[in-house]
């Protein structure tokens, strides 16, 4: 049902609950997590489940607890609430359905006895990645794996099931990648760790789904779809060693032309600039003096191309990052020559969709082309959010180095 909280009697208000704040997530290692509140997580979103207002009517102090064991991800789900609203209290309004929903995003198999889900966590140890192994790297003393699988795997499926239920909670507008498509790869990323009992386990943290189109006449353009790392291990670096050695696993790929992404987020964005200045920066061609003497070239396009298989709106990306490492904002000459560069940038689009009908009777547009004060106006204040995110990039940058 969609409603405004604050639009109910003051006697339901107690029956309306955020969809985000009443789901409860907990990755399991052991029984003793179920009672520390420090490893609950909450969802981002939940408007495709519970409707664009994300309130669920009908229940007081409503508690929804989806427990994934860490290694297998088997699913543990219990829905419990103090009271639940009947039509003659409501006015003839029903409750809302809370399963349902829910269960066009869950695997075929959960659980709701949870003696019967703590028992898996004997056979936890027994869970082994999938795929093969591409890397694997130290973090505060702790061990991470990075695998690459695909459909193939035996057993991945059901796994694959269980893990992409957290798309729904974390993604915006995210679907379900269709599972027959043998053009699917998964990059998996797990922390290696030792249970109670000395066993050595695979705890999932993350993923990113890439599909590999094709590109005329003979190669391969991989896109990156999904790219997720779970709540409890976000902010530490390992969405960018994931999407790194993405850009890595390529390289040597001769039938590879260059990785894109679907529709990418701000937050994706962000990464992927991090990541891909950070694999360029020491190569010659990014040097301070070819960024200086030469300006942005077709060399450096296809340099980043045939090492890294970066595209070339990146590349260009890349160059401007680069060029603001090296220019002293201070001097006068040297920022505006790093200025103009990037308002040349800008103002190539507004040039180029001069023909377009719909655009030109926008009168906003038509300002642009026509006042100059107006243009460097908007020039300006472009310039100025392209430079503060560039700082911000930069600034990554350093502290990781």
């Amino acid at each position: 049902m969609a409603f405004e909280e604050n639009s109910l009697p003051l006697k339901l208000r107690p029956y309306a609950c955020d969809s985000n704040t009443c789901i409860e997530f907990k990755l399991i290692r052991e029984v003793n997590d179920l009672e520390d509140a420090n490893l609950s997580f909450h969802p981002e979103m939940t408007h495709q489940i519970y409707g664009e207002n994300e309130q669920i009517f009908g229940y007081k102090n409503l508690y929804i607890q989806m427990y994934y064991l860490s290694c297998s991800l088997d699913l543990y789900l219990s829905i419990k609430y103090d009271d639940k609203i009947t039509p003659d209290k409501a006015d003839g309004i029903e409750p809302d359905d809370i399963r349902e929903p829910l269960l066009n995003y869950l695997p075929n198999k959960f659980y709701t006895n949870l003696d019967r889900f703590l028992m898996q966590l004997k056979i936890q140890p027994k869970i082994q990645p999938y795929g093969h192994q591409l890397h694997a790297y130290r973090l505060s003393d702790r061990t991470f794996e990075i695998y690459k699988a695909d459909f193939n795997c035996a057993g991945f499926r059901d796994f694959h099931q269980r893990l992409r239920t957290f798309l729904i909670f974390y993604i915006d507008a995210a679907s379900y990648i269709d599972e027959d498509d043998d053009k699917w790869v998964i990059y998996l990323l797990y922390e290696r760790y030792l249970n109670k009992s000395g066993e050595q386990c695979y705890g999932i943290i993350g993923y990113m789904t890439v599909y590999l189109y094709y590109a005329y006449p003979d190669k391969i353009r991989p896109r990156i779809s999904q790219v997720l790392v779970l709540p409890p291990y976000q902010r530490s670096g390992h969405g960018k060693r994931l999407l790194e050695r993405v850009y890595k696993d390529f390289k040597s790929e001769s039938n590879i032309v260059d990785i894109t992404a679907e529709d990418p987020s701000g937050e994706f964005v962000s990464l992927r600039d991090y990541v891909t200045v950070q694999l360029c920066q020491t190569m010659n061609i990014f040097s301070v003096n070819n960024l200086k003497q030469s300006g942005f070239t077709k060399e450096m396009i296809q340099k980043a191309r045939d090492e890294w298989k970066i595209t070339p709106v990146q590349t260009r990306r890349i160059y401007e990052i680069l060029l603001l490492k090296y220019t002293n904002v201070h001097n006068e000459d040297e920022f505006k020559q790093f200025r103009l560069d990037i308002k040349q940038r800008l103002y190539q689009p507004i040039k180029f969709n001069k023909k377009s009908h719909a655009l030109l009777q926008d009168p906003a547009y038509q300002a642009l082309l026509t006042d100059p004060d107006k243009r460097k106006a908007y020039l300006e204040k472009e310039f100025q959010t392209v430079y503060e995110y560039y700082q911000e990039i930069l600034h990554s940058l350093d502290k990781q180095n």
